[in-house]
Parts: structure tokens; sequence; C-alpha cells
């Protein structure tokens, strides 16, 4: 017969725990273990009792050794172990004196024993299990279990937590009021199977959670997995699901027992952490202020010796035009040693006191004023750079790393206590001694709250214990004590215990430190209150905005976030944070910008570009920069209309220039045409015509006769006839009197007939020019249309010619067509003296010139447009 010295594990457990009072014995009646109930009932302790015989321990107890009580015991073992089979005695009055009390009284136990054999797979005994059943302990044990199952219901219900239980082999599933909330169950049927779990699961999670479950059942491990719920309004939840596994006897697992706990809030808490981090780092990169990260470096004796970048973020990088990161700072710009820079910033990390200075650099190709700004961190320093030389401003502010809320594990930093009202005894659990840092066991009451409350809950504590003096009720409140220098925030929650039929004389608590979950709050908080002093103080306008959806997932307009002063001062708004953007800017869809700000959010391009923006009256240019950032996208705006202007008035300089400089060219033309034409009339044209007097007299003086003379001086007469001609022509041309005093339509027409012939039409046609116009823009027509027509007369070879002069809004257009033989190769040929000429004053008007063949193939088409300026 195999006699086993020991039990498995999981057995042992389980049995030193069951609400009722146990032996476990070997097949020659050892004691391998005893529930704590039995321990309880004969007032010893485990370790006395295991390994001695259990009959032995009897006799030595028992007033006479052969009183029936024991022969029947012993007769009811030889039975069990002779027919392997179970074995009730009758109930039994037994005195038995209590082991660990030799000299104290006996002790009437009236006792019904029952004695049951364990087999293995031979049929042979393995154990014997020896059961007490004690009329008067079973009332007791009865209000014992009620109490442990009240003081684990306020334990369930302080910590959102729910228990379940599931059948292996069967599939059935049991849970409480509060595991059947947590999980999202809506039909009572759901909650009792295994399955009914499992389509409660999140689908992306279901099949992890499911080869968790079954690795755990295969390898008999407790279990600790954490999943996502769906309850039927839609909402997902995040489920820590922890427990351990019943096995059989043949050591297989068979029940699992589960807790389930509800730790939405901490992931919340978590992604709000990881999204305001992320949101600084976006700020932290979208900075034009210059900002790095340094460690020192440090010689043998430990003297800093140089700085390697650590972090720099993209501004500085793109200012150095490299890669920074692990860079040592002084051999990339020795000038920071000659000119100090590297001392001040040594001193900074040796006397940890910050420095903000002005500083002259050249360089590696830097020349230029800095403001220097830099702060120790740890055996290094945070600086930040801004070139003052171009007077650029931009934030300043350190990033500061957060830490991530640890797990909130499923019963830790929590303990459990109860109150008895008339006699004012207070019991702690071993979690609640933890709790305060307290030695287990040590008295407290319920003034060990005033001990260790903080000064400002002093008023919560004082209630507290007035309750637990008092007439036991429910309550719950909050509480932060003060544990070794260390203050931990506490929600106590409590009930009363009903003892017995309208009594209620005990209180069952609850303590759970939910100190994590508070300074996750404050970090928040924090956080928040921090990024928008950072947005604050910037001199560029920063918006945070959030995608606004249809049911198709279209984004129909964006929600501010977080906006700073700077852009509520640009969009001359008070207050937009919660509001929607084209509620605010409805010119955003009219002009564009909407449309881009969703794709910078669908396809993740980021957006930069300039535009002007027409609201409250006023009219401002903005550039206008944004990235996407989650479901949304963070917008910088900076004001450049004074930049505009400035642009806006330099061009107009620029053309009143041009438009000074071509009247003084024309002037001085003109005035160099006048004196000439004033030359070839007074002076060359007097002579000629002196001289042409003068041949009719050398006429008058030869002989009739003389013909060949007659003949040399007739020819010699229409010569000068013809220079005479020519002169006062060229004359006349040189200085258009008709222009000056009638205008470029009255000149223009004239032209038009003077070059008209026996073998070329000119039709002149003037559209909307009713008014003069400025001097210099007349003359500069006119004779561009002069160089036209001479074009056209001596080279184009046609009958036909269109002049159109027409005033269309603030632009004059010339239009001058023909049907001659046209241009040929105009990519090959350079542009003859007068079309050279033409363009340029063309260019003097600030005008554009085109000549290209007409519509009909055939000919010349010359268009010329010029900005009008009437007089």
């Amino acid at each position: 017969m195999k006699r086993p010295t020991s039990l498995p594990g999981e057995i042992r457990k389980i049995f030193e725990k069951v609400p009722d009072l146990y032996l476990i014995l070997s097949p020659d009646l050892i004691i391998l273990t005893a529930s704590d109930l039995y321990l309880a009932a004969i007032s010893t302790d485990r370790e006395k009792i295991v390994g001695r015989n259990f009959l032995e321990l009897i006799a030595d107890n028992f007033t006479q050794s052969k009183t029936k009580a024991f022969l029947y015991l012993k007769a009811s073992f030889q039975q069990v172990l002779s027919t392997k089979k179970p074995h009730r005695m009758v109930q039994q009055h037994y005195q038995l004196s209590m082991v660990q009390q030799a000299d104290s009284d006996k002790e009437d136990k009236y006792w019904q024993l029952i004695n049951t054999p364990v087999l293995d797979e031979q049929s042979e005994i393995l154990y014997i299990i020896h059961k007490v059943e004690d009329s008067i302990d079973q009332q007791k044990g009865i209000e014992e279990i009620i109490r442990s199952h009240q003081t684990i219901q306020l334990i369930l219900e302080s910590s959102n937590a729910g228990m379940g239980r599931w059948n292996l082999q069967t599939g059935t599933a049991h849970w409480d009021e509060k595991g059947k909330a947590i999980i999202g169950f809506a039909r009572e049927a759901e909650a009792r199977t295994a399955q009914g779990w499992l389509e409660r699961i999140h689908p992306a999670d279901r099949e992890k959670v499911i080869a968790h479950a079954q690795h755990c059942i295969t390898e008999a491990k407790d279990f600790r997995m954490e999943y996502r719920v769906v309850h039927d309004s839609g909402e997902v939840h995040h489920i820590l699901n922890t427990g351990y596994f019943q096995k059989d006897l043949k050591g297989h697992p068979s029940i699992s027992n589960g807790m389930v706990q509800d730790i939405t809030h901490l992931r919340q808490a978590e992604q709000a952490l990881k999204e305001s981090r992320d949101l600084l780092q976006a700020v932290f990169d979208a900075l034009i202020t210059h900002i790095a990260v340094f460690s020192s470096v440090r010689n043998e004796t430990g003297e800093i010796i140089d700085f390697t970048y650590r972090l720099a973020n993209p501004g500085l990088e793109k200012f150095a035009a490299r890669n920074l990161v692990g860079s040592r700072y002084g051999e990339l710009y020795p000038g920071a040693r000659t000119s100090g820079i590297l001392d001040k910033l040594k001193k900074v990390v040796e006397t940890g006191h910050s420095v903000d200075f002005e500083q002259f650099y050249e360089g590696e190709g830097i020349r230029g004023w800095f403001c220097i700004q830099a702060v120790k961190l740890g055996d290094g320093l945070v600086v930040s750079m801004e070139d003052i030389t171009r007077r650029k401003k931009a934030e300043e502010e350190k990033i500061i790393n957060y830490q991530i809320l640890r797990q909130a594990e499923e019963v830790a930093r929590m303990g459990s206590w109860e109150s008895d009202s008339t006699t004012g005894q207070l019991r702690w659990s071993e979690g609640m001694y933890r709790l305060f840092g307290m030695q287990s066991g040590l008295e407290v009451s319920p003034e060990t709250y005033l001990d260790y409350v903080v000064e400002d809950d002093l008023p919560i504590a004082e209630k507290l214990v007035k309750i637990l003096r008092g007439k036991p009720k429910p309550f719950e409140e909050y509480l932060r004590i003060k544990v070794k220098d260390k203050i931990l925030a506490l929600k106590i929650k409590a009930g009363p215990v009903k003892n017995g039929p309208g009594k209620s004389n005990t209180m069952l608590g609850v303590d759970l430190d939910i100190t994590a979950i508070r300074e996750a709050e404050v970090q928040v908080r924090e956080s928040q209150e921090l990024l928008q002093a950072v947005f604050d103080v910037s001199p560029i306008g920063i918006l945070v905005g959030r995608a606004v959806r249809n049911q198709n997932q279209q984004i129909v307009d964006f929600e501010f976030l977080l906006v700073n002063q700077q852009a509520h001062h640009q969009g001359n708004q008070e207050n937009i944070v919660e509001k929607q953007f084209l509620q605010q800017y409805p010119n955003l869809k009219t002009d564009g910008l909407f449309d881009d700000y969703i794709n910078v959010v669908e396809i993740g391009k980021p957006l930069n570009r300039e535009i002007r923006y027409f609201f409250a009256g006023q009219d401002k240019w903005f550039s206008v920069s944004a990235v996407k950032l989650y479901d949304g996208l963070i917008i910088t705006s900076q004001d450049i209309t004074r930049r505009k202007h400035l642009e806006e008035e330099y061009i107009q300089f620029r053309l009143k220039g041009q438009q000074q400089l071509l009247h003084a060219i024309l002037v001085a033309q003109e005035e160099e045409r006048r004196r000439i034409s004033e030359s070839l009339h007074n002076g060359v044209g007097q002579i000629l015509y002196a001289t042409k007097l003068n041949l009719e007299r050398v006429a008058q003086l030869v002989p009739q006769q003389n013909e060949a003379a007659q003949q040399a001086l007739q020819t010699t007469e229409k010569l000068l006839i013809e220079a005479i001609e020519q002169t006062r022509k060229v004359s006349h041309e040189l200085v258009p009197v008709l222009l000056k005093d009638f205008g470029l339509v009255a000149a223009l027409d004239d032209l038009c007939r003077k070059y008209e012939g026996v073998s070329l039409h000119i039709h002149c046609q003037v559209e909307g020019l009713f008014g003069r116009l400025v001097p210099y823009l007349e003359l500069g027509f006119y004779r561009i249309c002069q160089e036209l027509i001479n074009n056209l007369v001596k080279h184009s070879q046609a009958t036909q010619a269109r002049i159109l002069l027409q005033k269309k809004d603030n632009q004059l257009l010339l239009e001058v067509e023909d049907n001659g033989k046209g241009i040929t190769n105009t990519g090959e040929k350079k542009d003859g003296m007068g079309l050279a000429v033409i363009k340029d004053r063309v260019e003097l008007l600030n005008g554009s010139f085109f000549i290209t063949r007409p519509s009909t193939g055939i000919g010349t088409l010359v268009r010329i447009m010029v900005p009008v300026q009437l007089e």
C-alpha cells in the first residue's frame, strides 16, 4: 500500500481554506493536513498535529482512551480500510482537551464523523478524508462564511471587480452581479456559458484570449490577462481577468475561479498622458526656436571638456544643415571656445545656475547675434538659441517627459477591516497593515486614522471615527494619509453586517489605495496647463483641431481642442476651444483652405501656403502651416500682412520709377527729335531752298542751245525739290504737331492716311478711348505705331492692313495685322532694329509684346498690351 507523506500543493490549499472541519490522513492514519476550522475547533496549530498518528492524537486528548467514542472511531477506520468505501458514524460525545492548553478544562464536543477513502487508478487507498460535523460549530461556520462573503463583496465593489466560475467539463459558468455588469451580459442565459463570455470579448482580442486560456489549462497555471469587451450599448471596456484552476483528484484542471476588474479609467488616463506627451513632442518639433539637449563630456579628472548633442529639434538641425545628435558641440563650433560660450555652459552644469545672455558669433560660416539660454539637466543642460540678428521671435520652453502610470494590480494596495461598535474593537487584514506601513498584529482602533490623516482631511477622519464608534451605516469617503513621508489617497467604503434579526453592530470595510489614479489626474492636468502655457508664449498662432466626421466617416469640420492666445488675437475671437472651424471662419470653405486641411489629415501631407483672408472688416495675409496629429492636425499661422504691404509698396515704387524713367527717356528723345527737326527745317531746308534759287539763276545764264547743260540743270533741280520735300517730311515726322494738339486718335488716323497708297489699304479702328492719355503714353504708342507701319510698308508686301487701338478696363491693346508674306525663321534670325526698338519701348511702358501669325495663317499679327493711365 502506498503511503504518501505529503499532498499536492493545490489540494492542500483547497482543503486548508474550506469552510468546514477536515483532516486528510494517509492510509496508516498519519495527519497530512487540516482545515483552518478544524485547527480552530481544537485550538491548535497545524505544525503541532501534521505528521502525527491521528488515533494517538485523539488518545492523548481523551479522558479515557478506551471510551466508546474512541473505539467507534477506530472501528470506522478499520471498516474504511477493508471495504474501501465511505463510513458515516453516528453523533458521538467527545470530551476533548485543548492541544495548546494542557492544564485547561475539558471541552464537550458533539461530533458526527465521516471517513471517506480516496482511491488511485489501481483502486488502492491514497488518502482518507476525515470530516467532522459539529452542530454548534456548523452554525458559527455559516456566520463566518456570510461574513467572509460580505467582506469579499465589499472588496469587489470598492475595486470595481466581480467574480466568475467556469466548469471546464460541462462548459457552464456562473457570475456574480458585479461580474455580469462588468462583462456586459444582457441576458441571464448568456452569462451561464463560457461561450456567452467569449462572444462578449472584442473580436480583435478573442483569439488571443482563447489561446492564453488554453495554454493555462494545458499547463495548469494561474491566469492573468487583459482584454476588451463590448456592451450592447456599443461601449468598449478594458478588463483585467485573473484567477486560478481547481484540479480534480487526478490533478487535472476542472474548475476555473476568477475575478474581473474594469480598468477602463486607467487605460484612458494612460492614453491621455500618451496623447499629451505626443502633442508636446509635436509642438517641440514645430518650434522655430533652436533647442538642444547636451550631455557633458568629461576627462579622466572629471573636468568638463565639451558637450555632446543628445537631442536637437528640426529647426536647429536645419540651421546647422546636418544631423547633430551624437556630435560634439566644441568640435563643430570651435568659436564657442574662443568666444567664451562653452565656458558659460560648463558653469551652468557645475553651479546649477541657469544663464541668459546675448553673444555675437562669427565663424564656421555664421555671423550674427544670438540670444542663448541654458539650464542644467542632470549631468548636462538644455540650451535654446534665438537668432536676434533677424529679430526672429520663437517660443522657448523645455520639453518635460512624464512618467506613465503603473498598471493597477487586481487587489494590490488594498486592505479590509471589521469593526464592532459595541466593543469598539477594530480588526485589520494584512493588507491594511501594509497600507499604513505598520507591523502586522499591532493593536489598532478607529482613532488610528487620526494618527495618519493629513491635516486638511482631519474632518473626514473624525467623521469616520464617529461612524465606527456609533450605529453602523453605509458610507463611502476619500481620505489622505501620510505614511513614511509619502501621501496616500484612500477610497474607503463600508457597510453594516447583520448579526441576527434586526441587529447590526458590526461593519465591514475596505480601504483602496487610489494614489496612482489621483497622481495620473494631476499629471494630465499639469500636462494640459504646461502645454497651454507653451502655446500662449508663442508669437505664432497655434491651433490643435480634431476631425469631425459624419456617418460615412467623411470629415465635415474640425473642432478646436487647443488654441493659444496669439491665435485668438489673430482671429479676433474670445474663446473658440470646443467650437468648430467653419462656424468661426466660414470663408475657409470658399478659399480652399478647408480642403487643404482635409488632405493633411487624410493623406498626411504637410501644408505650407500663404492666404489672404477677409473677416470682421479686416483684410489680412497669413502664412499657414499644418501637419497631421492623430485624427486631426496642428496648425501654425503667422500674420504676414505687413510684409505683403511692403512688397506691394515696393512693386508700386518700381512701377513708378519705371514710369518716371520712361517719361525721362521719351522727353529726352522728343527733345532731340525737336532739335533735329528744327535743324532740318531751318538749316538744311533753307540751304537746299537757297541752292534751288541759285540753280534757277544759273539756268537763266546757260544758253538754251546747250541742251546737255539744260538737261543736267533740270535733273539737278528735280533732285533739289525731292530733297526739300524729304527734309520737310522728316522734320514733320520728328515732331508730330497733330499728336500734341489733338491726341493719339487723330494722330493715328493721320498716320494711316499718310502711309496708305495705291497698292496698300490701311483700316484704322479705335475703341473705348474717349479721353486723352498721359503725354508720355500717347507719344510712346504713336512711335510704336509709326515704326510698325514703316515695317509693314517696307517689308510685308501686304495689300490689306488693320490697326486696332482698344481700351479695356485698365489695359490698352494695340493690334496690327496684315495679309503680307508673314514672318519666317523666327527661331533662327534675330529681330531687326525696328522690332528691337518696339520691344524696348513696350518694356519701358511695362507692357507685353507678341508677334505671331493670324488665325487665317496668312500675314503677321502684332499684339501689344500696356497698362493705361488717363491724363
